[in-house]
């Protein structure tokens, strides 16, 4: 039997097919895929009641593997342009409505997979600040970083560091997938770029002091119009899809402290050597099948602190940060300790923090 889609991808797969016949104008960005996917938004309300526009976006985010499955039923008989353009979209939604809630507030609530009360929902206006609100900037097939041979191959999500893709080496076809992380933010890129030096510097340490569960940080291409950063791909999805992946034969109390065991390992590895994470979620919780085995792989280390340092750097006299948006991005509120959020010096304590929240996660 089939799945049927959900109100969200009926109403918005239309507008999606809209912008995918204008994808040869490379109109992928917010100018007329903003508003088009706008107009989705005020679509989504019509006839709908307030609650039950709610209830939709919590079963998005409380079963995130069925949204996906919704998804392929839906533009199954579509041509294939449409199919890329609704897939880039509607990948980024689980999450997007995540960061949103967050931001809004309701850590609890977002916590249970559910959204405030105090989140109003009553038109496009509200529900704005909880979807993608453009395309991705890239798509398969192209190559974005210059004086390279990476060609995307598919697009895994948006995070705080920006777009994120699978991509692989042209010219070395048996060389293996890798993964590049897009900062797309022009403040923000501006911030990195004045990073090269410390980025190659934890580069060298990771060398030094490698850890078969700490993804590898392969190279920085931070002085291209794309600036990004290529890591070692992990084939195995993260712990959030993992544990949907479980949910038919539960993980049990003994088990779940088995798996924050290996956890935990990478991590106390790296504050052994002077590096905290501070951005320790699920999400960068990979998982790695080796043998049958499940091997747990912490990805992204570092990089928050080290953009962190930088923003200090370029703070206003009022303490407000002149790069913001990074700012928010280099932690996760749901997982981010409180001194954390009020702008402390990065400290071990608050990977022990995000360690917790995910342990209790793993626990409901």
């Amino acid at each position: 039997m089939s799945i049927p889609a959900n109100r969200f991808i009926q109403v918005f797969l239309p507008k999606i097919a809209k912008i995918a016949a204008k994808a040869s104008l490379n109109q992928f960005g917010f100018g007329f895929a903003g508003d088009v996917l706008f107009e989705a938004a005020e679509s989504f309300f019509k006839g709908a009641a307030p609650a039950d526009a709610r209830k939709a976006l919590e079963e998005i985010i409380q079963k995130p593997a069925e949204f996906a499955k919704n998804v392929e039923a839906a533009i199954a008989d579509q041509p294939a342009e449409v199919q890329a353009a609704a897939k880039l979209y509607f990948d980024q939604v689980p999450n997007a409505i995540r960061r949103g809630a967050l931001t809004l507030g309701g850590r609890e609530d977002i916590a249970r997979g559910t959204l405030s009360n105090e989140i109003p929902l009553l038109n496009a206006n509200d529900l704005w600040d909880l979807i993608p609100q453009s395309m991705p900037n890239f798509k398969v097939g192209d190559k974005p970083v210059e004086s390279t041979d990476l060609e995307l191959t598919g697009f895994l999500g948006k995070g705080g560091f920006g777009e994120v893709w699978r991509a692989k080496h042209s010219n070395r076809p048996f060389s293996g997938e890798v993964v590049l992380k897009f900062c797309i933010d022009q403040t923000a890129i501006r911030s990195l770029r004045s990073l090269q030096r410390e980025v190659e510097l934890l580069d060298r340490l990771g060398q030094s002091f490698s850890h078969p569960q700490i993804v590898k940080l392969l190279y920085s291409y931070l002085d291209r119009s794309n600036p990004c950063l290529e890591y070692e791909f992990v084939d195995g999805g993260d712990l959030e899809q993992y544990m949907e992946r479980r949910n038919e034969n539960r993980l049990t109390p003994t088990e779940l402290v088995d798996l924050m065991i290996h956890v935990v390992e990478p991590v106390a590895f790296a504050h052994k050597h002077g590096i905290v994470h501070r951005d320790l979620k699920p999400r960068n919780i990979l998982v790695s099948i080796s043998q049958g085995r499940e091997i747990f792989k912490i990805t992204d280390f570092g990089i928050g602190g080290i953009i962190r340092r930088e923003e200090r750097r370029h703070s206003h006299p009022s303490g407000t940060s002149e790069h913001s948006t990074m700012s928010r991005g280099t932690y996760t509120p749901l997982y981010a300790s409180p001194q954390q959020q009020d702008g402390e010096n990065a400290s071990k304590l608050d990977d022990v923090f995000a360690l917790g929240v995910i342990w209790y996660q793993l626990l409901l």
